[in-house]
Parts: structure tokens; sequence; C-alpha cells
């Protein structure tokens, strides 16, 4: 089957064509540069409400939708969220309608666990009220109803990840390492939280599996498990790096003041506060299991770093 994933040139691009290869798929990608490459890639330097689908959709009979404005370390748009819109809710939309028009019978989305919540003390289910607090989630919670209301034109399948590792991954996972890696001690010691995390080669996983298996209809949470805390997941990544992991104690409230002080306050909520998310319905629907264990995902991502 030949299937379109946008964004080709993201850090969950790769493992994704490689996993849909592997299943004997035929890949296009789309990007926003030209990319030297044996597989096959569009260029498409904007995602917006008048972008033209129409050359990378010839002969696609799915569609994985990576292409996303994400999160913006030093925002310069006047609007975010305006700016936010126009990419992960607009594009989309006009997506999904350039797909239906082409004939795709599968679209697969992947969202954000940000759509319900940044923060839980207990499992965040599919069935548990949206509640998007920041300009990316609430604009991919505005895209994920403009890809389920295509439901009745193809099969539609949202997934929800909460934070993606791997090699290269953006966001914490690399800083966490760098500071394992020089022996920095972190202030994370009287953390007890429990928040869950996604490799990205099970979410590559995750994704064919949704585009091969009829039964994944509608919206999925995805992650390794129910979650560890933010020293356990430090430990992990120093065992996986042959150091020990060296941590000191901080009150959480007053880690959180110095936060407030710096502007790293989003930054140091996704390490100090509790976020496990139940993948179960995407198991109990169509069997999906995370391929490696958080710790052996952990090992590999250092391996191919």
């Amino acid at each position: 089957m030949r299937v379109l994933v946008t964004g080709a040139e993201g850090f969950v691009a790769g493992p994704t064509i490689r996993a849909l290869t592997n299943r004997g798929h035929e890949i296009v990608g789309t990007t926003r540069r030209n990319m030297a490459a044996a597989a096959e890639f569009i260029l498409i330097p904007d995602i917006g409400p008048e972008t033209d689908w129409s050359a990378a959709l010839t002969g696609v009979k799915a569609i994985v939708h990576l292409a996303a404005r994400v999160h913006i370390t030093r925002e310069t748009a006047a609007n975010p969220l305006d700016a936010f819109r126009r990419v992960n809710r607009d594009g989309t939309a006009r997506l999904v309608g350039a797909a239906i028009a082409a004939g795709v019978q599968t679209f697969a989305f992947v969202s954000t666990i940000g759509v319900v919540c940044q923060h839980s003390d207990i499992p965040v289910t599919e069935t548990m009220p949206c509640a998007p607090a920041t300009p990316y989630a609430i604009s991919k919670f505005e895209a994920e109803r403009a890809v389920l209301e295509a439901s009745s034109r193809m099969r539609v399948v949202v997934l929800r990840p909460p934070m993606i590792y791997g090699s290269n991954a953006p966001g914490n996972f690399r800083p966490l390492v760098r500071a394992v890696r020089s022996g920095v001690p972190l202030p994370f010691g009287a953390v007890r939280n429990r928040r869950s995390f996604l490799f990205v080669g099970n979410l590559a996983d995750a994704l064919a599996l949704a585009i091969d298996d009829s039964r994944a209809q509608g919206v999925y949470h995805v992650a390794d498990d129910l979650g560890v805390s933010t020293p356990e997941f430090v430990t992990m990544i120093g065992d996986a790096l042959g150091r020990r992991a060296r941590f000191f104690s901080i009150p959480v409230s007053g880690l959180r003041l110095a936060a407030r002080l710096t502007g790293t306050r989003q930054i140091l909520n996704k390490l100090v506060e509790s976020l496990p998310v139940d993948a179960g319905r995407f198991t109990r629907d169509v069997g999906w299991h995370p391929r490696l264990s958080m710790r052996e995902a952990v090992r590999a991502s250092l391996m191919s770093a």
C-alpha cells in the first residue's frame, strides 16, 4: 500500500517510515525542504488552510500525519494560538479534505496527551474530558475534531502520546542525558511523581499497526507503561550510560519558585508533576504492546545517540 507520511524530516518520521517499510508499504514523504534520500519525498514548504496536497496524494491509500507546529522554546509569533491553529488545525483540516477527495482509506493522526490535561494523579484514559491548556494543545484538540469528523468517509485513528524520547529527541530528554553523563547532580531527590513516557520506536510500531489493522478506529492513548518517577527515569539513563545518577533534594515548592523566577515553569512541570497514561484501550482493540520496555528503550536511545 502507498502511504503518505507528512513531516518526513521530523524526529518521529524516521522510525515510522522504517516500521511501515518493514511491513511492505511504499512510502512517500512530505518535507519543508529538499531532502536527498532513497525514499520518495515531495516538497510542501508551508502547511495551512491553502496547502495544495494533490501532488503528494497520488495513489495514496493511507496517511500518517506527523507534520505540526510544535512547542516553541522562544516564541516569536505575535499571536501564538493563531500560529498553532494555522498549521495544526487548519492545515490538518485541509489535508483531511484532500484525503477524502483523493479516496484515501485510512488516516492516522498524532496528537498529544496534553489535549486531555497537563497533569493528573490518576491514569489518563480516553473517557476523561479534554481540557487543553496551552496554545499547542488547543490547536491539536481542534485538529483531532477535524480528523474525527471524517470518520464516516474513511477510517481514522488518533494517537495521543505523552513525552516521546529516543535518540535526538527534542525536549527534556537530551538535557537529562547530558546532566547524567557529566555527573552534574540534579535537584529531584524529593520528587515522587508518576509520569508516562513513550519511546519513539514504540510509537512508530503503534502507527504502523494503526495503518494495518482495521480494528483500530477512533482515539487511543499510547505509552510505554503507567509511568515512573523522574528520579527513576533519570536512574535508568544513568544505568544505560554506566554512570550513577546523582541527586540532591529541594522541596518541590522550592523548585516551583525557582522556575517562576527563571521563566522555566513549563519545563519544570514536566519533571515534577504526575501524568500516568493508560494505553489499555489500544491493547484491547488491536493487541498493541510496546516492543521495548522503558529500560530497554532508554538503553536503545543512548546506544544510537
